[in-house]
């Protein structure tokens, strides 16, 4: 979707994923924590109603029924296994424990289901049937319900048998119940109603009278018995007793524990939607606001074009983040604006420059077409080729500029003897001007360059030295050291007037003369120093002027050894 792929529909998801998962997390927390609480506020009630019984048993009184407990299911147990007292609702219950526990002995369980075993054994109805009149035999009886399975100790897991609820009796017979909605009569006494509903309704073939009750027991799920949902805790204690030794069997259910559980998530739950859309509306507004400066800031960058480089960005006072960033933006500005000016500089020079030996080699040409007689051809020969010459070194320096600036220049280095090169170039120098040229101070030094790159730049230095030189130029090599690195330094000094020390930086600026009427009579276009500083940079140094030796001007190329 488009909406998450800007910062504010991302921010937005991040912002209510984060919440959700924190919304989850406090959610199922308390959840738990109230589940717990209630459930141990439901076992801490049954302990307690526990250590009561305990202290009777303890002192010798042995309750027959135990009223008003507060527990689902109250049971005292001997150590044969039998009931001796029990809740008063539930005497036809068979033990929900096996015993045996020895006096301080305890266990406890919670089980999602429990199988209670309901004693309906050799129980007649309520109500006394009027004996039948004599007569023969019947032919069949039916058995008012299938025999019952075997007693269980209360922790099997076995099936439960839950019968359908019996129907309405006919006028003038006895269902069992006595109208309410508790377990008000006898266990025993339902199940023997019931069976002779069956048979009034004409499903048994056996008359009511011929009908005995033969059901000895049936397992039940405490749930349907007890009318409450699982799951149930079965707490169970060793007492001792003057008469020996007996277990407390008690269980009562935690649904209202869930159930509350429930309710509270249910709840939780319906809040943290409702929070969750307002996280993500708020986030949205939030983000909103805080790019309104960035949008204020691409509008104007939208504005600024290459011929109008001066406007600049809007910094936003009270953000610092936003304000470093359009501080950033302007900056970068100021410096695009600067190497703009630069590059329209550098071409008004170099075409200014490339003007000069051309329009000088027009000149000579259209005056030996002019007045061939008056042209003297060795003359005009030499001059045209000292254009030629000037002109291919401008166009050899600029090329060479415009390499670098372009990242594609590419050097060819190997292994040098720098002392056959800087011997080469004072032999060339010496051919070329009158000046003394010196180089005791040359050390034999094996460098990793690019030969044509350092012929050129010390032969851009050393023409320049002896263009203002007064009579001596001196050339030397050395190694030095610098920041734990060896560099190889190529030194040339002259005896001229020299540079100040204000001016000796920016003289390797493009097309920078100090002595603009001076230089041209000369032959300097202003990019020897530029060209010479570009190549030591390429071999990992740097060119710069240093204290003069001769008195004149000393530069020093450096270059990685």
């Amino acid at each position: 979707m488009k909406i998450f792929q800007s910062i504010r529909g991302k921010v937005m998801a991040i912002s209510v994923a984060v919440s959700a998962a924190a919304m989850v997390a406090i959610t199922l927390a308390v959840t738990l924590a109230t589940g717990w609480a209630i459930g141990a506020t439901i076992e801490n009630s049954l302990d307690q109603r526990l250590d009561e019984i305990e202290e009777q048993l303890a002192a010798g009184e042995m309750p027959q029924e135990l009223r008003g407990t507060g527990a689902d299911l109250v049971q005292i147990i001997d150590d044969t296994g039998a009931v001796v007292a029990s809740s008063d609702w539930a005497t036809d219950v068979g033990p929900i424990s096996e015993g045996g526990l020895a006096a301080g002995e305890e266990r406890r369980e919670e089980r999602d289901r429990v199988s209670l075993h309901i004693d309906v054994a050799d129980e007649a109805d309520d109500t006394e049937e009027p004996a039948p009149e004599p007569g023969p035999e019947p032919a069949t009886t039916a058995p008012a319900s299938p025999a019952a399975p075997a007693a269980s100790s209360g922790y099997d897991d076995a099936p439960s048998y839950t019968p359908a609820p019996a129907p309405s009796a006919p006028a003038g017979g006895d269902s069992g119940y006595d109208g309410g909605s508790g377990y008000d009569g006898s266990i025993r006494s339902r199940f023997a109603a019931t069976a002779r509903v069956f048979a009034q309704s004409g499903l048994l073939d056996a008359d009511l009278a011929d009908l005995p009750v033969t059901v000895e027991g049936v397992n039940l799920d405490a749930s349907s018995v007890m009318g409450t949902e699982g799951p149930f805790v079965v707490v169970e204690r060793g007492v001792q007793t003057p008469d020996g030794a007996v277990t407390i069997a008690a269980m009562t259910s935690l649904a209202f524990a869930r159930e509350a559980m429930a309710t509270v998530a249910l709840i939780l739950a319906a809040v943290m939607l409702v929070a969750l859309i307002a996280v993500a509306g708020l986030s949205w507004l939030m983000v909103a606001r805080t790019l309104a400066p960035v949008e204020r800031m691409r509008l104007e960058a939208e504005g600024i074009s290459i011929s109008d480089l001066g406007r600049r960005l809007p910094v936003p006072e009270q953000d610092r983040d936003l304000g470093g960033l359009a501080t950033t933006f302007n900056d970068m500005l100021s410096r695009l604006e600067a190497a703009v000016a630069e590059q329209r500089r550098f071409v008004s020079d170099a075409s200014h420059e490339l003007k000069s030996p051309v329009a000088a080699i027009r000149v000579m040409l259209e005056t030996m077409r002019d007045h061939p007689d008056a042209v003297d051809a060795d003359t005009l020969s030499r001059d045209l080729l000292s254009e030629n010459d000037r002109l291919g070194g401008i166009v050899g320096n600029l090329l060479l500029l415009a390499r670098q600036d372009e990242g594609v220049s590419r050097l060819d280095k190997q292994q040098l003897d720098l002392c056959d090169l800087l011997f080469e170039e004072a032999t060339a120098l010496k051919a070329r001007t009158s000046c003394e040229v010196d180089v005791a101070g040359v050390e034999p030094v094996v460098c990793t360059a690019d030969h044509e790159a350092i012929s050129h730049a010390v032969r851009n230095v050393l023409d320049n030295a002896a263009r203002y030189a007064k009579g001596k130029v001196a050339l030397a090599c050395r190694l030095a050291e610098d920041a734990g690195k060896e560099y190889v330094e190529i030194v040339v000094s002259d005896d001229g007037p020299g540079i100040a020390p204000k001016d000796r930086e920016r003289v390797f600026g493009r097309f920078v003369r100090l002595e603009e009427g001076r230089s041209r009579k000369t032959g300097s276009t202003g990019l020897g120093l530029s060209v010479v500083r570009t190549i030591a940079r390429q071999h990992g140094g740097d060119a710069f002027f240093t204290e003069p030796e001769l008195g004149g001007a000393t530069v020093v190329i450096r270059i990685e050894a």
